[in-house]
């Protein structure tokens, strides 16, 4: 170690970089103890969950994202650095930064989840309204994974009662079908049984048994899941004959034995103690059908689908390859219904780059980390001691001697009260910025300084030496990028072998997404909720989020609270914002680096794409402005562009291609292949990201990803001792 301070190396800007500077900087003794330095490519922070304001004239300073981002009720570590770092923000000199200061400003409640369901005419639409509760995100309050279980049965118990168990409409099916009397009276026997007896039973024995694992018998979830596989199947026998005639019962029938087979599988694989990776060899449809799930009607229903839609799980983007595994799978299903925290979901207030990373970035910088825009990281080489001996990097811009002089490149813009990443470099403070300015490959576009195929000329390469520039080493460069920056320690390295080759190596996908904005509401263009739930969505609680829709934009979020912090200044404003994303599958023909019109074509096949999905879907979300002639399936004065511009061709679309924008997927097999928070072969090495394995959830989302840089700083300084959700084992 060189001095009296280690010298920290964080490679990446992105969630993990950042969260990972936050843990260590928050640990006892930090600025005594730590010289933090984060390296990052490009302009901005934020990785794949960057987002930037488009500062052109008439563009409305609009936020554009990378994607889709929606917190979870559960993300309780995430939750919990986020509150953590608004909290000490509030202790930073003057002048303070523009951003958020209670994350109840940052965060909007949402409760309505609408899932495309299979039904006898094609796709149709089944909203699901989660219940609030009086947890709160953030404060370590949610249950044990037992507890989980127990609520999810209690969930599970209501749900059969009030949504099926209505004695009016199970009396008006029994008149529709004059059924013979003793067929009636079977109905209504297994209807009362059902509700009043065996699921209140199941629940009864569940809650009764110890909550810590250690003290459990595995005897008793064995009976436990005896029990459910009795009530699985009495639920079949007096649903199956319904299914046909009733869409109500055709889709209580699929939660009912989704819902019971996962919890037997949980049962009997004994997950709650071996820890849910344990299965994560097999696929969750797999899975589901060795713990006997309806192959009919429950292994590709839109629950089993939406959970593929959300992880972007599909073998190379190919929607006909489905693939989860299947413990990730099963973990995250508990999670998401059970262990939420206010909730079901959260939507930001507005762009993840100003609801999320100013804040990090501005307590960092307060906290004396330093941060290195425009440096792409090249290659790490190790020495014969197994330690990382240099890093190899590419200064892509020389900054100008004034903004040197101010202490380096400063990233952000105020638009309105709040301090913003912008969705290209501020070109004034750098050298030959005006020619930054203008790619010859991408018309009316920079050059794209976060791009594998950009043509930018850059400014040089150097390398970090260990002792001198760093101690240790943190890399939370995505897998896929990893890959050719370590191409030379994987001979040396079973981590990186087992990352990196073989059947069971990480594997990623592209991903695609669109925003539109528009002229009128979801509302006024035909989107409505059922009558139950007009007061949740007085509430805001309702705003639709679409999930297992038509392939390949099969999600679709209304994100119009992010309206308030866009600025269009002009007569005629957007009254509403979409967005959409799904996978993009990868292309075969993948063009080297130096085609530097790649991203281009690119980009344009994701327009194309979305020009066709909307022509085909556009007048089935919002019928009162569909137009058969349009090309885009809906009138063309439904959306909202600036003045003089092209309707479809003035939204935002993205192509995520590169390789540190590829989402990593939880295929089966390959959760063992996720390397550890110390890499074993490298003393000074450590990891963290979403692909990364972390003892929390191995799966691409924001609280995998501050969970992995949680437990990173942990195996650095032992801080923070306590991860929550983090699963012990007892076998």
């Amino acid at each position: 170690m060189s001095g009296s301070k280690q010298k920290i190396a964080i490679l990446g800007g992105g969630l993990a970089g950042l969260s990972t500077a936050y843990w260590l900087s928050q640990s006892p003794d930090a600025q005594k103890k730590f010289e933090i330095t984060i390296y990052q490519q490009g302009w901005r922070l934020g990785g794949k969950g960057a987002s930037g304001r488009n500062l052109a004239p008439g563009q409305g300073d609009r936020i554009e994202e990378h994607g889709l981002h929606i917190w979870f009720g559960f993300y309780e570590n995430a939750f919990r650095t986020y509150r953590q770092v608004l909290e000490s923000l509030r202790d930073v000199p003057e002048p303070k930064p523009a951003t958020f200061t209670d994350w109840r400003q940052a965060f909007a409640q949402h409760s309505l989840v609408v899932l495309g369901d299979n039904g006898r005419d094609g796709l149709e639409q089944w909203p699901i309204l989660f219940s609030r509760n009086d947890r709160e995100p953030g404060l370590g309050q949610h249950p044990s994974d037992w507890g989980m279980f127990v609520e999810a049965l209690q969930l599970g118990m209501n749900f059969f009662e009030g949504r099926f168990g209505d004695d009016n409409e199970i009396e008006e099916f029994l008149e529709r079908f004059a059924l013979p009397s003793w067929a009636t009276q079977m109905i209504w026997r297994g209807e009362k049984f059902l509700r009043r007896n065996v699921l209140r039973g199941i629940h009864k024995m569940a809650s009764l048994l110890p909550q810590d694992a250690r003290t459990r018998n595995p005897s008793q979830e064995l009976a436990l899941a005896a029990a459910l596989e009795g009530f699985r199947g009495t639920a079949r026998g007096v649903l199956r004959h319904r299914v046909d005639k009733s869409v109500r019962a055709r889709r209580i029938y699929r939660m009912t034995d989704l819902l019971a087979t996962v919890g037997i599988g949980i049962l009997r694989d004994g997950l709650l103690y071996r820890g849910f990776e344990s299965v994560d060899h097999i696929e969750f449809r797999q899975w589901l059908r060795r713990h006997g799930a309806d192959a009919e009607q429950t292994l590709d229903c839109n629950f089993t689908r939406v959970l593929n839609d959300l992880m972007f799980g599909y073998v190379g983007g190919n929607e006909t390859q489905p693939n989860i595994a299947a413990g990730t799978a099963a973990r995250i299903m508990l999670l998401a219904v059970s262990g939420y925290d206010g909730s079901f979901m959260y939507k930001m207030k507005s762009g993840m780059g100003d609801t999320i990373f100013v804040p990090l970035y501005a307590l960092l910088k307060a906290r004396g980390v330093r941060f290195e825009f425009f440096q792409r990281v090249d290659k790490l080489h190790a020495n014969d001691d197994g330690q990382i001996e240099t890093i190899d990097l590419t200064r892509q811009v020389k900054l100008k001697a004034a903004t040197k002089a101010h202490g380096g490149y400063q990233p952000l813009h105020r638009v309105g009260n709040y301090d913003t990443w912008p969705a290209t470099p501020d070109f004034d403070q750098i050298v030959n910025g005006s020619k930054l300015a203008k790619d010859p490959h991408n018309p009316g576009q920079p050059y794209n300084l976060e791009s594998s195929w950009t043509a930018w000329p850059n400014a040089g390469c150097y390398s970090l030496q260990r002792g001198k520039d760093f101690d240790l080493v943190v890399n939370t460069i995505p897998v896929a990028a990893l890959e050719k920056i370590g191409a030379d320690l994987i001979p040396r390295s079973r981590t990186f072998q087992r990352m990196f080759e073989g059947d069971a190596r990480i594997a990623t996908t592209r991903t695609q997404a669109m925003q539109l904005w528009l002229n009128h509401s979801a509302a006024d263009m035909g989107w409505r909720v059922p009558e139950r739930m007009r007061q949740a969505e007085a509430e805001g609680l309702a705003a639709p989020l679409l999930g297992g829709y038509f392939q390949p934009f099969n999600t679709w979020c209304d994100m119009t609270q992010v309206l308030g912090e866009e600025h269009w200044g002009g007569v005629a404003e957007p009254a509403s914002i979409s967005y959409f994303c799904g996978q993009l599958p990868d292309d075969p023909d993948e063009a080297p680096t130096t085609d530097h019109g790649y991203p281009a074509r690119q980009l344009q096949v994701v327009r194309d794409t979305g020009r066709n999905w909307l022509s085909n879907v556009g007048p089935v979300l919002w019928p009162k402005v569909g137009d058969p002639l349009s090309e885009y399936g809906i009138r063309p004065d439904a959306l909202f562009a600036p003045d003089g511009a092209e309707a479809f061709s003035a939204q935002y679309f993205r192509a995520n291609i590169d390789p540190s924008e590829r989402y990593t997927l939880s295929l089966a097999g390959t959760t063992a292949s996720r390397p550890p928070p110390h890499c074993p072969e490298f003393q000074n090495l450590f990891f963290a990201g979403d692909w990364t394995y972390n003892p929390v959830l191995n799966a691409g989302c924001v609280e995998s990803t501050v969970a992995s840089a949680m437990a990173a700083s942990r195996a650095i300084c032992g801080f923070p001792q306590h991860i929550e959700g983090e699963q012990k084992k007892t076998a």
